[in-house]
Protein backbone atom coordinates (compact mmCIF):
# COMPACT_ATOMS: atom_id res chain seq x y z
CA UNK A 1 0.00 0.00 0.00
CA UNK A 2 2.84 2.38 0.87
CA UNK A 3 4.55 1.69 -2.46
CA UNK A 4 1.34 2.46 -4.35
CA UNK A 5 0.94 5.77 -2.52
CA UNK A 6 4.57 6.69 -3.29
CA UNK A 7 4.08 5.95 -7.00
CA UNK A 8 0.93 8.06 -7.10
CA UNK A 9 2.74 10.90 -5.31
CA UNK A 10 5.65 10.82 -7.75
CA UNK A 11 3.25 10.83 -10.70
CA UNK A 12 1.36 13.84 -9.42
CA UNK A 13 4.58 15.72 -8.54
CA UNK A 14 5.49 15.45 -12.19
CA UNK A 15 2.22 17.28 -12.93
CA UNK A 16 3.29 20.23 -10.77
CA UNK A 17 0.71 19.78 -7.97
CA UNK A 18 1.34 21.63 -4.67
CA UNK A 19 2.98 19.52 -1.97
CA UNK A 20 0.29 20.52 0.53
CA UNK A 21 -2.44 19.24 -1.76
CA UNK A 22 -0.53 15.99 -2.22
CA UNK A 23 -0.23 15.62 1.55
CA UNK A 24 -3.99 16.12 1.91
CA UNK A 25 -4.68 13.43 -0.70
CA UNK A 26 -2.32 11.02 1.04
CA UNK A 27 -3.92 11.76 4.42
CA UNK A 28 -7.37 10.96 3.03
CA UNK A 29 -6.06 7.74 1.50
CA UNK A 30 -4.62 6.67 4.85
CA UNK A 31 -7.82 7.61 6.71
CA UNK A 32 -9.81 5.38 4.36
CA UNK A 33 -7.79 2.35 5.46
CA UNK A 34 -8.79 2.72 9.13
CA UNK A 35 -11.26 0.20 10.59
CA UNK A 36 -13.65 2.50 12.44
CA UNK A 37 -15.72 -0.39 13.79
CA UNK A 38 -13.16 -1.02 16.55
CA UNK A 39 -13.70 2.41 18.13
CA UNK A 40 -16.15 3.11 20.94
CA UNK A 41 -19.21 5.32 20.69
CA UNK A 42 -17.50 8.42 22.11
CA UNK A 43 -14.71 8.20 19.55
CA UNK A 44 -17.25 7.70 16.75
CA UNK A 45 -19.16 10.79 17.85
CA UNK A 46 -15.93 12.78 17.69
CA UNK A 47 -15.23 11.34 14.24
CA UNK A 48 -18.63 12.49 13.00
CA UNK A 49 -18.06 16.02 14.32
CA UNK A 50 -14.58 16.13 12.79
CA UNK A 51 -15.84 14.92 9.43
CA UNK A 52 -18.54 17.63 9.37
CA UNK A 53 -15.95 20.37 9.67
CA UNK A 54 -13.50 18.59 7.35
CA UNK A 55 -16.12 18.23 4.63
CA UNK A 56 -16.91 21.95 4.78
CA UNK A 57 -13.21 22.81 4.54
CA UNK A 58 -12.74 20.52 1.55
CA UNK A 59 -15.65 22.29 -0.19
CA UNK A 60 -13.99 25.62 0.65
CA UNK A 61 -10.70 24.38 -0.82
CA UNK A 62 -12.56 23.34 -3.96
CA UNK A 63 -14.09 26.82 -4.26
CA UNK A 64 -10.69 28.49 -3.84
CA UNK A 65 -9.08 26.35 -6.56
CA UNK A 66 -11.98 26.88 -8.97
CA UNK A 67 -11.94 30.63 -8.37
CA UNK A 68 -8.29 30.85 -9.42
CA UNK A 69 -8.73 28.38 -12.30
CA UNK A 70 -11.61 30.32 -13.85
CA UNK A 71 -9.56 31.79 -16.70
CA UNK A 72 -9.42 30.96 -20.42
CA UNK A 73 -5.82 29.79 -20.19
CA UNK A 74 -7.02 26.86 -18.05
CA UNK A 75 -10.17 25.65 -19.75
CA UNK A 76 -9.67 26.84 -23.34
CA UNK A 77 -7.08 24.17 -24.03
CA UNK A 78 -6.17 20.71 -22.84
CA UNK A 79 -6.81 17.07 -23.60
CA UNK A 80 -10.47 17.76 -24.41
CA UNK A 81 -9.59 20.22 -27.15
CA UNK A 82 -10.71 23.25 -25.17
CA UNK A 83 -13.97 24.42 -23.55
CA UNK A 84 -15.91 27.66 -23.60
CA UNK A 85 -16.31 27.93 -19.80
CA UNK A 86 -14.89 26.35 -16.68
CA UNK A 87 -18.25 24.69 -16.09
CA UNK A 88 -18.16 22.93 -19.47
CA UNK A 89 -14.54 21.96 -18.86
CA UNK A 90 -15.50 20.26 -15.59
CA UNK A 91 -18.34 18.44 -17.31
CA UNK A 92 -16.02 17.21 -20.06
CA UNK A 93 -13.25 16.03 -17.73
CA UNK A 94 -15.33 14.44 -14.94
CA UNK A 95 -18.35 12.20 -14.50
CA UNK A 96 -20.24 14.65 -12.29
CA UNK A 97 -23.81 15.80 -12.77
CA UNK A 98 -24.14 19.03 -14.73
CA UNK A 99 -26.21 20.79 -12.08
CA UNK A 100 -23.76 19.83 -9.30
CA UNK A 101 -20.80 21.11 -11.34
CA UNK A 102 -22.64 24.36 -12.01
CA UNK A 103 -23.19 24.77 -8.27
CA UNK A 104 -19.46 24.39 -7.61
CA UNK A 105 -18.47 27.12 -10.06
CA UNK A 106 -21.27 29.45 -8.87
CA UNK A 107 -20.19 28.97 -5.24
CA UNK A 108 -16.58 29.83 -6.12
CA UNK A 109 -17.69 32.95 -7.98
CA UNK A 110 -19.90 34.22 -5.15
CA UNK A 111 -17.33 33.57 -2.40
CA UNK A 112 -14.93 35.95 -4.12
CA UNK A 113 -17.26 38.83 -3.15
CA UNK A 114 -17.93 37.59 0.42
CA UNK A 115 -14.61 37.68 2.31
CA UNK A 116 -16.00 37.15 5.82
CA UNK A 117 -18.23 34.33 4.64
CA UNK A 118 -15.28 32.74 2.84
CA UNK A 119 -13.14 32.85 6.01
CA UNK A 120 -15.88 31.15 8.05
CA UNK A 121 -16.37 28.57 5.29
CA UNK A 122 -12.67 27.74 5.18
CA UNK A 123 -12.69 27.38 8.97
CA UNK A 124 -15.36 24.67 8.65
CA UNK A 125 -18.05 26.71 10.43
CA UNK A 126 -20.42 27.00 7.45
CA UNK A 127 -21.88 24.41 5.11
CA UNK A 128 -22.41 24.64 1.34
CA UNK A 129 -26.11 25.27 2.02
CA UNK A 130 -25.20 28.38 4.03
CA UNK A 131 -23.07 29.60 1.14
CA UNK A 132 -25.94 29.05 -1.28
CA UNK A 133 -28.35 31.11 0.84
CA UNK A 134 -25.86 33.87 1.62
CA UNK A 135 -24.67 33.95 -1.98
CA UNK A 136 -28.16 35.00 -3.11
CA UNK A 137 -27.67 38.19 -1.09
CA UNK A 138 -24.91 39.33 -3.46
CA UNK A 139 -27.55 40.39 -6.01
CA UNK A 140 -27.39 44.12 -6.83
CA UNK A 141 -30.55 45.02 -4.89
CA UNK A 142 -29.13 43.46 -1.71
CA UNK A 143 -25.38 43.84 -2.06
CA UNK A 144 -24.96 47.29 -0.50
CA UNK A 145 -26.88 46.19 2.59
CA UNK A 146 -24.98 42.89 2.58
CA UNK A 147 -21.61 44.66 2.84
CA UNK A 148 -22.74 46.43 6.02
CA UNK A 149 -24.34 43.34 7.60
CA UNK A 150 -21.98 40.56 6.45
CA UNK A 151 -20.51 39.94 9.92
CA UNK A 152 -23.99 39.79 11.47
CA UNK A 153 -25.14 37.31 8.84
CA UNK A 154 -22.08 35.14 9.48
CA UNK A 155 -22.84 35.17 13.20
CA UNK A 156 -26.40 34.07 12.47
CA UNK A 157 -25.17 31.23 10.29
CA UNK A 158 -22.71 29.94 12.91
CA UNK A 159 -24.99 30.19 15.95
CA UNK A 160 -28.54 29.49 14.71
CA UNK A 161 -30.20 26.23 13.80
CA UNK A 162 -30.97 25.91 10.10
CA UNK A 163 -34.72 26.65 10.35
CA UNK A 164 -34.11 29.75 12.47
CA UNK A 165 -31.35 30.88 10.13
CA UNK A 166 -33.56 30.51 7.03
CA UNK A 167 -36.34 32.55 8.68
CA UNK A 168 -33.87 35.24 9.78
CA UNK A 169 -32.44 35.51 6.26
CA UNK A 170 -35.92 35.83 4.77
CA UNK A 171 -36.75 38.60 7.23
CA UNK A 172 -33.47 40.31 6.37
CA UNK A 173 -34.24 40.14 2.64
CA UNK A 174 -37.68 41.64 3.17
CA UNK A 175 -36.24 44.42 5.32
CA UNK A 176 -33.37 45.17 2.94
CA UNK A 177 -35.70 45.46 -0.07
CA UNK A 178 -39.42 45.86 0.62
CA UNK A 179 -40.16 44.94 -3.02
CA UNK A 180 -38.80 41.41 -2.42
CA UNK A 181 -42.14 39.97 -1.18
CA UNK A 182 -44.01 41.65 -4.04
CA UNK A 183 -41.64 40.23 -6.65
CA UNK A 184 -41.96 36.77 -5.16
CA UNK A 185 -45.74 37.07 -4.98
CA UNK A 186 -45.86 38.08 -8.64
CA UNK A 187 -43.92 34.96 -9.61
CA UNK A 188 -46.15 32.82 -7.39
CA UNK A 189 -49.27 34.23 -9.05
CA UNK A 190 -47.89 33.40 -12.48
CA UNK A 191 -47.00 29.84 -11.43
CA UNK A 192 -50.32 28.94 -9.81
CA UNK A 193 -52.28 26.14 -11.47
CA UNK A 194 -54.51 23.17 -10.64
CA UNK A 195 -55.26 20.20 -12.89
CA UNK A 196 -57.93 17.57 -12.28
CA UNK A 197 -57.92 15.00 -15.05
CA UNK A 198 -59.53 11.62 -15.58
CA UNK A 199 -57.09 8.83 -14.93
CA UNK A 200 -57.04 5.06 -15.00
CA UNK A 201 -60.48 3.52 -14.41
CA UNK A 202 -62.04 7.00 -14.21
CA UNK A 203 -60.05 7.96 -11.15
CA UNK A 204 -59.31 11.62 -10.65
CA UNK A 205 -55.69 12.74 -10.91
CA UNK A 206 -55.18 15.96 -8.93
CA UNK A 207 -52.03 17.97 -9.54
CA UNK A 208 -51.09 21.62 -9.39
CA UNK A 209 -49.18 24.47 -7.77
CA UNK A 210 -50.69 26.74 -5.12
CA UNK A 211 -49.44 30.13 -4.07
CA UNK A 212 -48.06 30.33 -0.52
CA UNK A 213 -51.19 32.14 0.64
CA UNK A 214 -53.48 29.58 -0.98
CA UNK A 215 -51.43 26.74 0.48
CA UNK A 216 -51.90 28.15 3.99
CA UNK A 217 -55.65 28.72 3.54
CA UNK A 218 -56.51 25.49 1.72
CA UNK A 219 -54.08 23.38 3.72
CA UNK A 220 -55.30 24.77 7.01
CA UNK A 221 -58.94 24.04 6.18
CA UNK A 222 -58.13 20.54 4.90
CA UNK A 223 -56.17 19.79 8.08
CA UNK A 224 -58.98 21.16 10.26
CA UNK A 225 -61.63 18.97 8.62
CA UNK A 226 -59.26 15.97 8.55
CA UNK A 227 -58.76 16.36 12.31
CA UNK A 228 -62.51 16.23 12.84
CA UNK A 229 -62.69 13.09 10.70
CA UNK A 230 -59.88 11.56 12.76
CA UNK A 231 -61.85 12.13 15.96
CA UNK A 232 -64.89 10.52 14.33
CA UNK A 233 -62.82 7.51 13.20
CA UNK A 234 -61.39 7.06 16.69
CA UNK A 235 -64.83 7.17 18.29
CA UNK A 236 -66.11 4.63 15.76
CA UNK A 237 -63.15 2.30 16.36
CA UNK A 238 -63.61 2.46 20.15
CA UNK A 239 -67.31 1.63 19.82
CA UNK A 240 -66.64 -1.18 17.35
CA UNK A 241 -63.78 -2.81 19.30
CA UNK A 242 -65.08 -2.05 22.79
CA UNK A 243 -61.74 -0.72 24.04
CA UNK A 244 -59.95 2.59 24.34
CA UNK A 245 -56.64 1.12 23.21
CA UNK A 246 -56.68 1.53 19.44
CA UNK A 247 -54.00 2.03 16.82
CA UNK A 248 -53.96 3.59 13.36
CA UNK A 249 -54.50 0.13 11.88
CA UNK A 250 -57.88 -0.03 13.64
CA UNK A 251 -59.16 3.12 11.92
CA UNK A 252 -61.31 2.86 8.81
CA UNK A 253 -59.41 5.58 6.92
CA UNK A 254 -55.77 6.52 6.56
CA UNK A 255 -54.50 10.09 6.85
CA UNK A 256 -54.39 10.50 3.07
CA UNK A 257 -57.95 9.20 2.74
CA UNK A 258 -59.18 11.65 5.39
CA UNK A 259 -57.60 14.53 3.44
CA UNK A 260 -59.38 13.27 0.30
CA UNK A 261 -62.69 13.20 2.15
CA UNK A 262 -61.98 16.67 3.52
CA UNK A 263 -61.75 18.04 -0.03
CA UNK A 264 -65.07 16.38 -0.86
CA UNK A 265 -66.67 17.95 2.23
CA UNK A 266 -65.33 21.36 1.21
CA UNK A 267 -66.88 20.92 -2.24
CA UNK A 268 -70.22 19.86 -0.75
CA UNK A 269 -70.30 22.88 1.55
CA UNK A 270 -69.49 25.18 -1.36
CA UNK A 271 -72.20 23.58 -3.49
CA UNK A 272 -74.72 23.99 -0.70
CA UNK A 273 -74.14 27.72 -0.42
CA UNK A 274 -76.29 30.15 -2.41
CA UNK A 275 -74.64 32.21 -5.09
CA UNK A 276 -75.88 35.43 -3.49
CA UNK A 277 -74.62 34.47 -0.05
CA UNK A 278 -71.42 36.08 1.14
CA UNK A 279 -68.51 33.69 1.05
CA UNK A 280 -67.32 32.53 4.45
CA UNK A 281 -63.98 33.99 5.49
CA UNK A 282 -61.07 31.55 5.74
CA UNK A 283 -59.31 30.99 9.03
CA UNK A 284 -55.73 32.29 8.97
CA UNK A 285 -53.28 33.03 11.75
CA UNK A 286 -51.00 35.95 10.93
CA UNK A 287 -47.99 37.28 12.82
CA UNK A 288 -47.10 40.90 12.14
CA UNK A 289 -45.02 43.33 14.15
CA UNK A 290 -46.25 46.88 14.77
CA UNK A 291 -43.52 48.27 12.53
CA UNK A 292 -44.62 46.05 9.62
CA UNK A 293 -48.26 47.03 10.09
CA UNK A 294 -47.32 50.72 9.99
CA UNK A 295 -45.15 50.18 6.90
CA UNK A 296 -47.93 48.22 5.16
CA UNK A 297 -50.53 50.93 5.85
CA UNK A 298 -48.15 53.65 4.67
CA UNK A 299 -47.45 51.77 1.44
CA UNK A 300 -51.16 51.20 0.87
CA UNK A 301 -51.70 54.98 1.25
CA UNK A 302 -49.11 55.67 -1.44
CA UNK A 303 -46.40 56.83 0.96
CA UNK A 304 -42.82 55.62 1.15
CA UNK A 305 -42.55 53.50 4.32
CA UNK A 306 -39.61 53.64 6.67
CA UNK A 307 -37.27 50.62 6.41
CA UNK A 308 -38.05 48.06 9.11
CA UNK A 309 -34.97 46.72 10.95
CA UNK A 310 -34.45 42.96 10.39
CA UNK A 311 -34.79 42.17 14.10
CA UNK A 312 -38.24 43.84 14.14
CA UNK A 313 -39.47 42.53 10.79
CA UNK A 314 -42.26 39.97 11.18
CA UNK A 315 -44.94 39.64 8.53
CA UNK A 316 -45.90 36.03 7.95
CA UNK A 317 -48.45 33.28 8.47
CA UNK A 318 -48.22 31.15 11.58
CA UNK A 319 -46.28 28.39 9.80
CA UNK A 320 -43.54 30.83 8.74
CA UNK A 321 -44.80 31.53 5.19
CA UNK A 322 -43.87 35.11 4.29
CA UNK A 323 -46.62 37.46 3.18
CA UNK A 324 -46.57 40.80 1.39
CA UNK A 325 -47.67 44.17 2.71
CA UNK A 326 -50.57 44.05 0.25
CA UNK A 327 -51.77 40.74 1.69
CA UNK A 328 -51.41 42.06 5.24
CA UNK A 329 -53.52 45.13 4.46
CA UNK A 330 -56.12 42.92 2.75
CA UNK A 331 -56.57 40.84 5.91
CA UNK A 332 -56.57 43.90 8.15
CA UNK A 333 -59.34 45.54 6.10
CA UNK A 334 -61.53 42.64 4.97
CA UNK A 335 -61.15 39.99 7.65
CA UNK A 336 -62.72 39.80 11.08
CA UNK A 337 -59.61 40.34 13.18
CA UNK A 338 -59.07 38.81 16.59
CA UNK A 339 -55.88 40.49 17.76
CA UNK A 340 -53.37 38.96 20.16
CA UNK A 341 -50.81 41.42 21.50
CA UNK A 342 -47.44 40.03 22.57
CA UNK A 343 -44.95 41.76 24.83
CA UNK A 344 -41.25 41.97 23.98
CA UNK A 345 -40.55 38.72 25.83
CA UNK A 346 -43.40 36.89 24.04
CA UNK A 347 -46.06 37.01 26.78
CA UNK A 348 -49.75 37.29 25.82
CA UNK A 349 -52.11 39.74 27.50
CA UNK A 350 -53.55 37.91 30.49
CA UNK A 351 -57.29 37.20 30.56
CA UNK A 352 -57.24 33.93 32.54
CA UNK A 353 -60.27 32.22 33.94
CA UNK A 354 -61.10 29.58 36.48
CA UNK A 355 -62.71 27.29 33.89
CA UNK A 356 -61.51 23.71 33.54
CA UNK A 357 -61.30 23.94 29.73
CA UNK A 358 -59.58 26.57 27.65
CA UNK A 359 -61.90 28.90 25.75
CA UNK A 360 -61.60 29.21 21.94
CA UNK A 361 -59.99 32.66 22.28
CA UNK A 362 -57.47 31.31 24.77
CA UNK A 363 -56.60 28.44 22.43
CA UNK A 364 -56.13 30.90 19.57
CA UNK A 365 -53.90 33.12 21.70
CA UNK A 366 -51.75 30.18 22.83
CA UNK A 367 -51.50 28.92 19.25
CA UNK A 368 -50.48 32.38 18.08
CA UNK A 369 -47.88 32.73 20.82
CA UNK A 370 -46.20 29.30 20.59
CA UNK A 371 -46.87 28.54 16.88
CA UNK A 372 -45.65 24.91 17.14
CA UNK A 373 -46.30 21.89 19.32
CA UNK A 374 -44.01 22.00 22.35
CA UNK A 375 -42.90 18.38 21.97
CA UNK A 376 -41.01 19.17 18.75
CA UNK A 377 -43.09 16.94 16.46
CA UNK A 378 -43.41 19.72 13.87
CA UNK A 379 -47.20 20.16 14.00
CA UNK A 380 -48.66 23.65 14.14
CA UNK A 381 -50.09 24.73 17.47
CA UNK A 382 -53.56 25.21 15.95
CA UNK A 383 -53.55 21.54 14.86
CA UNK A 384 -52.96 20.05 18.34
CA UNK A 385 -54.52 20.10 21.81
CA UNK A 386 -54.13 22.86 24.36
CA UNK A 387 -52.84 21.32 27.59
CA UNK A 388 -52.27 22.57 31.13
CA UNK A 389 -48.60 22.90 32.07
CA UNK A 390 -49.60 22.27 35.69
CA UNK A 391 -52.62 19.98 35.69
CA UNK A 392 -55.91 21.35 36.96
CA UNK A 393 -56.06 18.47 39.47
CA UNK A 394 -52.80 19.76 40.95
CA UNK A 395 -54.06 23.32 41.29
CA UNK A 396 -53.13 24.61 37.83
CA UNK A 397 -55.15 27.54 36.51
CA UNK A 398 -56.84 27.62 33.12
CA UNK A 399 -55.05 30.71 31.83
CA UNK A 400 -52.54 31.64 29.15
CA UNK A 401 -49.51 31.30 31.43
CA UNK A 402 -50.46 27.70 32.26
CA UNK A 403 -51.35 26.60 28.71
CA UNK A 404 -49.20 25.01 26.03
CA UNK A 405 -49.86 23.26 22.71
CA UNK A 406 -49.31 19.49 22.76
CA UNK A 407 -50.05 16.84 20.15
CA UNK A 408 -52.34 13.96 21.04
CA UNK A 409 -49.50 11.47 21.60
CA UNK A 410 -47.48 13.51 24.11
CA UNK A 411 -50.66 14.85 25.71
CA UNK A 412 -51.81 11.29 26.41
CA UNK A 413 -48.41 10.27 27.78
CA UNK A 414 -48.19 13.33 30.02
CA UNK A 415 -51.70 12.75 31.37
CA UNK A 416 -50.93 9.08 32.05
CA UNK A 417 -47.74 10.01 33.92
CA UNK A 418 -49.62 12.59 36.00
CA UNK A 419 -52.39 10.10 36.84
CA UNK A 420 -49.78 7.50 37.87
CA UNK A 421 -48.03 10.03 40.11
CA UNK A 422 -51.28 11.08 41.76
CA UNK A 423 -52.28 7.45 42.30
CA UNK A 424 -48.94 6.79 43.98
CA UNK A 425 -49.43 9.78 46.25
CA UNK A 426 -52.90 8.52 47.18
CA UNK A 427 -51.48 5.09 48.06
CA UNK A 428 -48.81 6.66 50.22
CA UNK A 429 -51.43 8.76 51.98
CA UNK A 430 -53.60 5.70 52.58
CA UNK A 431 -50.67 3.82 54.12
CA UNK A 432 -49.87 6.81 56.33
CA UNK A 433 -53.48 6.95 57.56
CA UNK A 434 -53.48 3.19 58.23
CA UNK A 435 -50.26 3.37 60.26
CA UNK A 436 -51.61 6.32 62.20
CA UNK A 437 -54.72 4.33 63.09
CA UNK A 438 -52.62 1.37 64.28
CA UNK A 439 -50.57 3.65 66.50
CA UNK A 440 -53.75 5.14 67.95
CA UNK A 441 -55.10 1.63 68.72
CA UNK A 442 -51.86 0.70 70.50
CA UNK A 443 -51.74 3.94 72.47
CA UNK A 444 -55.34 3.49 73.61
CA UNK A 445 -54.28 0.30 75.47
CA UNK A 446 -50.90 1.41 76.66
CA UNK A 447 -50.02 5.09 76.73
CA UNK A 448 -46.33 4.32 76.97
CA UNK A 449 -44.11 4.33 73.85
CA UNK A 450 -44.78 1.32 71.60
CA UNK A 451 -42.45 -1.63 71.40
CA UNK A 452 -39.62 -1.52 68.89
CA UNK A 453 -39.46 -4.29 66.30
CA UNK A 454 -36.19 -5.08 64.58
CA UNK A 455 -34.83 -7.56 62.11
CA UNK A 456 -32.73 -10.23 63.75
CA UNK A 457 -29.18 -10.25 62.26
CA UNK A 458 -28.43 -13.31 60.10
CA UNK A 459 -26.62 -16.20 61.77
CA UNK A 460 -23.43 -17.86 60.57
CA UNK A 461 -25.32 -20.09 58.14
CA UNK A 462 -26.77 -17.07 56.35
CA UNK A 463 -30.38 -18.11 56.91
CA UNK A 464 -33.19 -15.67 56.45
CA UNK A 465 -33.96 -13.25 59.25
CA UNK A 466 -36.96 -13.66 61.50
CA UNK A 467 -38.71 -11.16 63.75
CA UNK A 468 -37.80 -10.61 67.35
CA UNK A 469 -39.08 -8.20 69.94
CA UNK A 470 -37.28 -5.92 72.37
CA UNK A 471 -39.38 -4.72 75.27
CA UNK A 472 -38.27 -2.68 78.23
CA UNK A 473 -38.15 -5.18 81.18
CA UNK A 474 -38.95 -2.41 83.71
CA UNK A 475 -42.40 -1.96 82.24
CA UNK A 476 -43.74 -5.00 84.03
CA UNK A 477 -46.31 -7.49 82.75
CA UNK A 478 -48.36 -6.54 79.72
CA UNK A 479 -51.95 -5.43 80.17
CA UNK A 480 -54.79 -7.97 79.83
CA UNK A 481 -55.72 -6.81 76.31
CA UNK A 482 -52.90 -7.93 74.06
CA UNK A 483 -51.68 -6.38 70.87
CA UNK A 484 -49.83 -8.24 68.14
CA UNK A 485 -46.49 -7.05 69.55
CA UNK A 486 -47.42 -8.27 73.03
CA UNK A 487 -48.54 -11.67 71.72
CA UNK A 488 -45.19 -12.06 69.99
CA UNK A 489 -43.41 -11.08 73.21
CA UNK A 490 -45.37 -13.72 75.20
CA UNK A 491 -44.55 -16.51 72.76
CA UNK A 492 -40.86 -15.59 72.74
CA UNK A 493 -40.25 -15.11 76.47
CA UNK A 494 -43.00 -17.18 78.12
CA UNK A 495 -43.41 -20.20 75.82
CA UNK A 496 -44.45 -22.57 78.68
CA UNK A 497 -47.26 -20.42 80.11
CA UNK A 498 -50.71 -21.10 78.73
CA UNK A 499 -52.20 -17.95 80.13
CA UNK A 500 -50.60 -14.60 80.69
Amino acid sequence: MFGIIMLMTDSRQNQGLPVELLDAVDAVAKALTVNYRVYDTEALRNCVSTMTGLRNRVEALDARVLDVADQPAVYAQGTTGGSATLRSYLYATSNGRRGQLAGRTLRADRLSSMPLVRDAFEAGQLTPDHIRVLGELTQPRFYQHFIDAEQTLVDWATTMAWDEFAKAIQAWRNAADDSEPDLKDEKDQQARSVHLSRGWKDRGMLDGTLTPEARVLVGGEVDRIALQLLKHDRAEAKARLGTDKITNNDLQRSAAQRRHDALVIMACRSNGADADTDMASPIAHIRASLECVQAALAKAAGLEPEPVPPELFECEFDDGTAMTYHQLVKYLVQAKVHSVVLSQNGEVLHYGTGRRWFTPKQRQAIAYRDRWCNCGCGLLARQVDTDHVLAAEDGGLTNLDNGEPRCRTTHTRKTAAENHRRAELRRQKQWAVREEREREETDSVDQRPPSEVFDRPPDETGKSRDMWCQIDPDRGPPPPTETHVQILYRHLYYPDEETF
